[in-house]
């Protein structure tokens, strides 16, 4: 977020990629974490570019480029591209004056731009492609820029003037989760005309609008980035960027070298530097693991099954985007058998004890997974499951062979630790591949409708919200949420170089997560965030 030059390897042999080529082309890049990050950058290079000749009118996703290195890969670290004449600071010739008129109600045409750039960013849409899903019309205009009146009309929506009944178009504000208020702030800002300006709505002066946009707009976007990702440091996310490859969904760029050099942790922070301070950022805590911090996690979850099951680490690029979570084999500890007879002897002295041996409505539990072995060993102490559907397979409707192992020991951690709540299981999938969204939609629908579940349980997801079926699986969530379901879905299977996945970035499903014996969140395997 400084002023620098390009000091990494670029290749010579690709050209640079912009944001909107990235949002039209290879929308799977986008991960909740990318478009945190990338929002709060954008947001502070609007700080500091404003009202300079490297920001030019009209300014958008087309003008940020990204670059490929000579390993291939595509750092998250932004540049605005532009071209400087000498003539730059007279160009307000008729094309701006009719540029001028169509902004004339907003004295910072720049925010409105970045407006646009945010609602892309965060839908993965162009913003043509966002007001057509609105049906609006935008207005044409010689050099491309988008009038303030229609990018307040997608946003906002508007008032039908011709329906007495004062009935409102909702904008694409009413289809962001509410629990994104920060960004909605952010971009309600943008475009809130009298923001910028003073009681006699004459221009601010550069003191006052700076700091009030690192107020309005750059604070609202930290926020957004701080409540997703707790642990990434505002002082120094433009570096901490870039070490994101872009390209990959957001993993990290470390070298095998890093990787073992014996560095983790990253140092917390606030907020970043007040307007008043250099422009150049400058602490950044190196984010590896070491050797050490690896040999220390240890997963809860011990099952082994016959079959090995299938790591992210394993997976071709491909595979990874989206599969189950929670399937990285894990070894038993000591520790975590402690805990869990700590557990059960709580459970036993404090709920059980007061359970009726027969519950005429016990809680009924719904698990869409890989199916389950009923003849596993570490179901032979449970009863019999209560109802057993094949949506992956309907020529078998009725079986459920697990043959991977992971629905079998996702069942049995189920009932190990709620053994008197009714199991229900649906079998969405097999060999760990992603699910067909439909297929999903269909299984819930029967859990909520026939079964009447009180808990569905799902070990999968998205990378992104952009993939097909996304609206009908969208819509049977909400339909779930509607009648009281509560939905659990895994968090992501890369830790922190993911955001969460879809469903659990839903707001209404909780985001499940891999835990270690002491209640403390993994950092390796599954990133946990509690909806809000």
């Amino acid at each position: 977020m400084g002023f620098e030059k390009t000091n990494f390897p670029v290749s010579r042999a690709t050209e640079a990629i912009s944001l909107a080529k990235f949002i039209e082309e290879r929308p799977q890049c986008f991960t909740e974490k990318t478009k945190r990050v990338l929002s709060l950058i954008i947001g502070c290079t609007v700080l500091h570019l404003h009202q300079t000749s490297w920001l030019q009118p009209g300014w958008g996703s087309v003008d940020i480029a990204f670059f490929q290195t000579t390993s291939n890969e595509v750092p998250l670290r932004p540049f605005i591209q532009t071209e400087l004449h000498e003539d730059t600071l007279e160009t307000h010739n008729d094309d701006v004056l009719d540029d001028d008129e169509m902004y004339m109600s907003h004295l910072c045409p720049f925010l409105i731009d970045l407006a646009i750039v945010l609602m892309e960013i965060h839908f993965v849409k162009s913003f043509r492609t966002l007001a057509e899903m609105r049906q609006i019309e935008l207005l044409e205009k010689r050099n491309g820029r988008v009038a303030f009146v229609d990018t307040d009309q997608v946003f906002n929506g508007d008032r039908d003037e011709d329906d007495d009944s004062d009935c409102e178009q909702n904008g694409l504000k009413s289809e962001i989760p509410g629990d994104f208020r920060n960004l909605i702030l952010a971009i309600e800002n943008c475009l809130d005309a009298e923001l910028w300006e003073d009681e006699h709505q004459n221009p601010l002066g550069p003191e006052t609008l700076r700091s009030r946009i690192y107020e309005k707009v750059v604070r609202p976007l930290e926020l957004h980035l701080v409540h997703g990702f707790s642990d990434i440091p505002l002082d120094g996310v433009d570096k901490f960027a870039r070490n994101i490859d872009f390209s990959q969904w957001g993993k990290a760029m470390y070298s095998e070298k890093q990787v073992h050099s014996g560095h983790g942790g990253a140092e917390k922070y606030s907020k970043t530097p007040a307007p008043s301070t250099a422009l150049s950022v400058q602490a950044f805590a190196k984010r590896v693991a070491s050797t050490d911090f690896r040999s220390r996690i240890s997963s809860t979850f011990s099952y082994t099954p016959g079959r090995q099951v299938v790591t992210s680490s394993s997976l071709s690029v491909g595979d990874a985007q989206g599969h189950f979570f929670d399937d990285e084999k894990g070894q038993i500890s000591n520790n975590y058998d402690d805990w869990k007879r700590r557990y059960l002897s709580v459970y036993e002295k404090f709920i059980e004890k007061y359970i009726p041996s027969y519950l005429e409505s016990p809680i009924r539990i719904a698990i869409l997974d890989t199916g389950i072995d009923e003849d596993h060993v570490l179901l032979e102490a449970h009863r019999d499951i209560k109802g057993k559907h094949n949506f992956y397979d309907t020529s078998r409707k009725r079986r459920v062979t697990d043959t991977t192992g992971h629905g079998t020991f996702a069942a049995n951690l189920i009932l190990d630790y709620a053994p008197d709540a009714d199991l229900y299981v649906i079998k969405v999938a097999d060999d760990n591949t992603l699910p067909d969204a439909e297929v999903v939609q269909r299984a819930i629908g029967h859990a909520v409708d026939v079964w009447r579940v009180d808990i569905i349980s799902m070990s999968f997801g998205w990378p992104t919200s952009n993939f097909p079926g996304h609206d009908g699986l969208r819509k049977s969530i909400d339909m779930a949420y509607s009648k009281q379901v509560l939905m659990f879905a895994a968090a992501s299977n890369n830790g922190g170089n993911s955001g969460r996945a879809y469903p659990a970035s839903s707001p209404h499903s909780a985001s499940r997560s891999k835990y270690d014996e002491l209640l403390n969140r993994g950092r390796v395997g599954s990133l946990g965030m509690a909806w809000y």
